[in-house]
């Protein structure tokens, strides 16, 4: 037995409304397939993200999808190690702005060039 909020303030994943106006980066340390049921009775698989340091989890839609594979491909597993920003934004859905929660990949900066290096040795006569 425990108390009141050992049971109602603990989430498994992160939601919309409590990210409103927030953001959060999390680097992913974990992708599984995870069976939901649908209003109508039938199941459908998502993708869920896991995070180091971080208990909730990410329930990734269609959108976020899209948004994670352009980066870092679209092969799950690939997306392992890298760092995303959880943005709570209003989104369009069903024709009303909804809060959602937005997934964008952090670009990691180019290597910068290595300088040219001139090794060629001044001639003096």
């Amino acid at each position: 037995m425990g108390k009141r909020s050992d049971y109602f303030t603990k989430h498994q994943y992160f939601g919309a409304d409590e990210m409103a106006g927030k953001a959060l980066q999390v680097t992913i340390s974990s992708v599984e397939d995870v069976e939901f049921e649908k209003d109508n009775g039938k199941a459908i698989v998502k993708p869920v993200l896991s995070f180091r340091n971080e208990e909730r989890k990410l329930v990734i839609g269609p959108m976020n999808y899209d948004r994670i594979s352009d980066a870092l491909g679209d092969e799950t597993r690939g997306w392992v190690g890298h760092a995303v920003t959880l943005r709570g934004e209003k989104v369009l859905f069903r024709g009303k702005r909804v809060n959602s929660i937005v997934a964008e990949p952090v670009r990691q900066p180019a290597p910068a060039a290595e300088p040219e290096l001139d090794d060629a040795i001044p001639y003096e006569p």
